[in-house]
């Protein structure tokens, strides 16, 4: 009870807003993992029957996905849950999978977003706590009833009069009231919520998948959450027969316009009057259903939940004055200027103070890719509370992904090429260096930063998503050419040339190692050598021809 009287003090009167995008989903920079997951044939019959008229390729791209989100978020569930959690998973991939390409560019796999798992995880983990809390049940109850008004309002209007008694929409509206929600009971549709008998057909309009998929894949989880109920009562609403009531009844949509605009519409104000009916102590019940089996795995504090309110209220600018020469800085400036670090360490080192040390090279690694979330100066604050506890879930994900996909060895391999790459380097220069035990590389007594950051940059760049780590190798690319720098052992690896590039720094020799470096010490590539061959072939055969002539 800390925490309440805590906010009480700090905020009083506070009225939570609720978030319909999620604050740490951006256009680059998100959190992705690939899908190495086993066929799951329960999740294929389930996918057929959503979708049943959908290619093999289709499936293929879509149910490892399913795979990867229900195995993750099951472990956060007791085995009730499960049946719902596969339908609700199942229909938000379809959405997703109707929006995205097929055709997957050369070298990207089937991938995961990882902020998007939480979303699917937390309206879950809402839609329980709407079953077993009675505060949150009849909070529901109240926003079913706001929607059954506001759609029979719109079907009405004009034709009637625009207001009807329950008992007359029961009479005009039968179907809805026996099938969906009885006021008194609160038999509502989210607990009955017969998800099997969702089917969606795809839209032909391409421009419609896509609005439909930029809408879910960046909801945040009380938007997710509306989801379901909006597709129901706007099927039930559009459809009043009598057939609803026959068991073999089954919710097609076709992904049209009409459906979106229902789902825009009612997502403007559904989630906004439910969160904003909790009070102060519902949103720390909320969020302690939503993150305690997380804080439980990756903390032993206790008071981990305060804190994290606490940090997010008072927002320093840096929270401890010692600098962390551990932090991976030369990581950092690829995602935020240098005027925005402290910032970025601050919470670092908050997240650092209330989590096991065996996760901090985590922290650093989501800490650095989310990095530019967290810079705003107007983020309010619901959400940079978001952001600070959907970061503490991330690590949770990564650290299992990290041992599940045994990426260390991955990373690993490509650590000892850039190893001796740098080794090569330095030895072209005529640069002395030593090894340690661990083999780091030693210029006199002095350890590089960079060549211990290497493993960091690297498993930074494993968990970005294949756009972003596009677009993060152009960038390193420009700032590489804006520098001079040459171009290594024809490497077209522009990380490679950039961690040699921080060792020459380190060591102040970055003139040996830019275009106006004297010919002794540069090294010619490629293109350079070709060149060479063909002004010399040209002046081989000017020679031969004047030499024939001459002869003669």
């Amino acid at each position: 009870m800390f925490l309440y009287y805590y906010v009480v003090n700090a905020t009083v009167n506070y009225i939570f807003d609720a978030l319909l995008v999620d604050p740490l989903v951006s256009d680059i920079n998100n959190v992705s993992v690939q899908c190495e997951c086993e066929y799951n044939t329960n999740v294929r019959d389930v996918l057929q029957k959503i979708t049943p008229y959908c290619s093999n390729e289709y499936y293929e791209r879509v149910i490892p996905k399913v795979e990867f989100y229900i195995r993750k978020v099951y472990k956060y569930f007791d085995q009730n849950m499960h049946g719902f959690i596969l339908y609700y998973t199942c229909i938000l991939c379809s959405l997703l999978g109707h929006g995205s390409k097929s055709n997957r560019n050369e070298g990207e796999g089937i991938t995961c977003n990882i902020e998007f798992l939480f979303n699917i995880l937390a309206a879950c983990k809402l839609y329980e706590l709407c079953k077993s809390n009675l505060i949150f049940y009849d909070f529901l109850a109240a926003m079913e009833e706001g929607l059954i008004n506001v759609e029979i309002n719109k079907i009405t209007s004009g034709i009637f009069r625009t207001e009807y008694t329950v008992e007359e929409q029961k009479d005009l509206f039968r179907i809805i009231f026996n099938e969906s929600i009885k006021f008194k009971s609160m038999n509502r549709v989210l607990y009955e919520s017969k998800l099997d008998r969702f089917v969606l057909a795809n839209s032909r309009d391409d421009s419609i998948n896509k609005k439909i998929l930029d809408h879910v894949s960046k909801s945040s989880f009380e938007r997710l959450f509306s989801l379901i109920i909006t597709l129901k009562y706007h099927l039930l609403f559009k459809n009043n027969t009598y057939t609803l009531e026959q068991p073999f009844f089954v919710y097609n949509f076709t992904l049209d316009d009409d459906l979106y605009q229902n789902l825009v519409k009612t997502s403007l104000w559904f989630p906004q009057e439910l969160i904003t009916q909790f009070d102060l102590q519902c949103q720390e019940i909320l969020y302690n259903h939503i993150f305690d089996r997380t804080f439980k795995r990756l903390s032993s504090d206790v008071n981990i939940f305060e804190k994290v309110f606490r940090f997010a209220k008072e927002r320093p600018d840096c929270y401890f004055n010692q600098p962390d020469l551990f932090f991976p800085e030369y990581i950092l400036v690829l995602f935020v200027a240098n005027d925005q670090f402290n910032k970025i360490i601050s919470v670092y080192k908050f997240l650092a103070e209330i989590i096991d040390i065996k996760y901090h090279e985590y922290i650093k690694i989501l800490v650095c890719i989310k990095s530019s979330c967290l810079i705003p100066k107007n983020i309010s604050f619901e959400a940079y509370l978001r952001i600070i506890f959907e970061i503490i879930f991330l690590v949770d994900i990564v650290s299992q992904v990290y041992v599940e996909n045994n990426i260390e060895s991955k990373v690993l391999h490509q650590v000892q090429t850039i190893n001796n790459n740098i080794r090569k380097t330095l030895e072209n220069f005529q640069i002395r260096y030593n090894l340690d035990r661990n083999d780091s590389i030693l210029v006199g007594k002095r350890n590089m930063m960079a060549c211990i950051d290497i493993k960091l940059m690297l498993v930074t760049i494993f968990f970005l998503d294949y756009s972003s780590k596009r677009f993060l190798e152009l960038k390193i690319r420009k700032f590489l050419d804006e520098k001079k720098i040459i171009r290594f052992n024809d490497s077209s690896d522009a990380m490679n040339d950039y961690i040699i590039y921080l060792v020459f720094k380190e060591l102040d020799l970055t003139r040996h190692i830019t275009i106006n470096a004297s010919s002794s010490n540069k090294k010619f590539n490629l293109p350079d050598l070709i060149c060479v061959l063909i002004i010399l072939t040209v002046i081989g055969t000017v020679c031969g021809v004047i030499f024939y002539i001459l002869r003669k």
